[in-house]
């Protein structure tokens, strides 16, 4: 980043402060855009890790249970409810 700025400072060869302190501010507004993107990026992506977490263990939990009614369902009981409607389409799949 030091040979950034001295690399500005030396293309803007003007010997007034004013276009020095742009050149300077300039760069360091540019850096601090580039930290906090990089900041959010990866916040984002933290994020996006827990959901893919949590959303797997809702798939095993689901194929958990679609095992227990599979087994039920050998034994000759059937067990019905809204709750189970996903189970019932993961039983069908394991049967096959």
């Amino acid at each position: 980043m030091v040979e950034l700025s001295r690399a500005l400072l030396k293309a803007n060869n003007n010997d007034s402060r004013e276009g020095r302190n742009r050149v300077v501010v300039g760069e360091m507004w540019a850096q601090a855009k580039l930290y906090y993107r990089q900041k959010y990026l990866s916040l984002v992506r933290e994020r996006r890790k827990e959901g893919r977490k949590k959303m797997g263990a809702f798939e095993d939990q689901v194929k958990m249970r679609a095992i227990e009614l599979k087994l039920l369902f050998k034994k000759g009981i059937k067990v019905v409810g809204k709750s189970c409607k996903k189970g019932w389409s993961k039983v069908k799949n394991l049967r096959r």
